[in-house]
């Protein structure tokens, strides 16, 4: 018997949303050390020297492709939890609610 009951397939349902949460948390600490590094950086420069202006547009960059891989991220997540939101977890068959790309045998020709 499983933490969550008998159902395999409620199981699998609510692994993949746990592990979609522990996921948005991870990438939400990301951003929140981004946003930390960012403000170190400027609250330790005066932004005086030209330097310091290349320092900060170097990070600058780098945070920005930090949240492009975020945001990537972010879109893979948003399509797990597309794909098991029409997963039917009442009952033992192995349908999905709703649109269906499974092909049966008899759905293929020679």
């Amino acid at each position: 018997m499983s933490v969550h009951g008998d159902n395999p397939r409620e199981n699998a349902v609510n692994e993949v949303l746990t592990s979609v949460a522990k996921e948005e948390i991870a990438i939400a600490n990301l951003i929140d050390a981004e946003a930390e590094k960012i403000k170190k950086i400027v609250d330790s420069h005066q932004l005086s020297k030209p330097d310091d202006f290349e320092k900060i547009i170097a990070l600058q960059k780098s945070v920005a492709e930090i949240l492009e891989r975020l945001i990537q991220k972010q879109q893979i997540l948003v399509k797990k939890l597309e794909l098991i939101k029409d997963f039917d977890t009442d009952k033992k068959s192995e349908k999905f609610r709703g649109k269906s790309n499974i092909v049966s045998s008899n759905d293929c020709s020679d």
